[in-house]
């Protein structure tokens, strides 16, 4: 990080300081994004090439590269059009916990981009936010804060320099959230670099908390506006997609959210990730992951992995985590794997109010979820 953006962040929270001079990953498209190279004789299965070396396998279960191509498709006309503002759709990528949301955010939209109609966007630069960096619990405004520091930082290091960016650097000390929101938003409306960003864990951007833990209603109600602000900033030179762990929060904030202008629940493109995969495409990336780690556990122990994986992006979680070689060790680590893994994030959600009223899910016309949870957090 320069020193300017030091000397900036003086007086600053010990928190924002650390994201500010966290590095970043942003580069511009055709530096970072891979190579999807199909697998002859195995549809649907690609090798994700990057440097010229396969890094590992992806399975296009739910048809998402075609997805993703339509929503180019779809976008093409307006971008970058010099012809009045226009509010460019998001891409929201929606399913389940570990289906390969953050996978798909990060890997395959910049590799179908950049390959996307004579490499149309070879121009544009990539900026990551991942939002597990803010604090809920430290309240709206203070993420506010931690958000416009991750948004400098990452602006920084990819050499923009603008009036509205100098202006945000200066407004990092200024304790006037009134200055520090609106900041923010103008960044990306006022950006004439073309820019794709791709935020993940964009839940944590929506549940600020109260000092006591509770939510805080009025930070949630802000986040939503602030959210909307930013997805249809009416830029054409700025691309928005996003994802997280928690989809469901997200859907239910985008609900509540203000339309005046655009509704959320509609100006957006949706890349819906399945739930399940066919095995025949599991059984390649098996494959896949075997031949470059074979020592992780017995090769008869395999074929009960493939059977107990519902899709590819849960199979790869798995096998990365089962280390043990024996198989009392193997199965032992698969049997734990649901309550120490899954069932664990899945409390976190609903400790955070995935399935709380106040996010906008009504427990009384959901019992069933209700004791679900209360089944899963005994």
């Amino acid at each position: 990080m320069s020193g300017q953006v030091g000397v900036l962040l003086q007086g600053c929270d010990a928190h924002t300081q650390a994201v500010c001079r966290c590095r970043t990953t942003a580069l511009y498209l055709p530096d970072m994004a891979s190579k999807l190279v199909p697998v002859c004789g195995k549809p649907r299965v690609y090798e994700i090439q990057a440097k010229g070396k396969t890094q590992r396998l992806y399975f296009d279960a739910g048809d998402a590269i075609n997805q993703i191509t339509a929503w180019l498709d779809d976008l093409e006309p307006d971008w970058r059009s010099a012809y009045g503002e226009v509010s460019l759709k998001p891409c929201f990528i929606s399913g389940q916990i570990k289906s390969g949301k953050s996978m798909l955010l990060n890997t395959v939209i910049p590799a179908v981009m950049a390959a996307y109609n004579n490499n149309m966007f070879k121009d544009v630069t990539v900026m990551k936010l991942d939002l597990r960096d803010l604090l809920p619990r430290e309240g709206f405004y203070r993420m506010c804060r931690q958000l416009l520091a991750m948004v400098v930082r990452e602006a920084r290091d990819l050499g923009i320099d603008t009036l509205a960016l100098q202006d945000a650097g200066s407004d990092l000390q200024n304790s006037d959230y009134a200055v520090i929101i609106p900041d923010i938003t103008h960044i990306f409306r006022t950006l004439k670099v073309p820019l794709l960003v791709l935020v993940d864990e964009v839940q944590q951007l929506l549940l600020p908390r109260n000092d006591d833990g509770t939510l805080d209603q009025v930070g949630m109600a802000s986040a939503r506006t602030l959210l909307k602000s930013l997805l249809c900033n009416r830029n054409t030179n700025c691309l928005w997609a996003v994802t997280g762990s928690g989809m469901a929060v997200f859907w239910a904030q985008l609900a509540l959210a203000p339309e005046h202008g655009y509704s959320m629940l509609t100006h957006n493109y949706v890349v819906w990730l399945p739930a399940t995969h066919d095995k025949g495409g599991m059984n390649a990336v098996l494959e896949s992951l075997v031949a470059k780690q074979p020592e992780r556990g017995p090769p008869e122990a395999r074929t009960a992995l493939l059977g107990w994986a519902a899709n590819s992006a849960l199979l790869c979680y798995a096998f990365e985590d089962i280390k043990p070689k024996s198989r009392e060790g193997f199965y032992e680590t698969l049997e734990n794997f649901i309550p120490r893994k899954l069932a664990t994030e899945e409390q976190r959600k609903a400790l955070s109010g995935l399935y709380d009223a106040s996010a906008g899910c009504d427990l009384t016309q959901a019992p069933y979820l209700n004791a679900g949870i209360e089944m899963m957090l005994e």
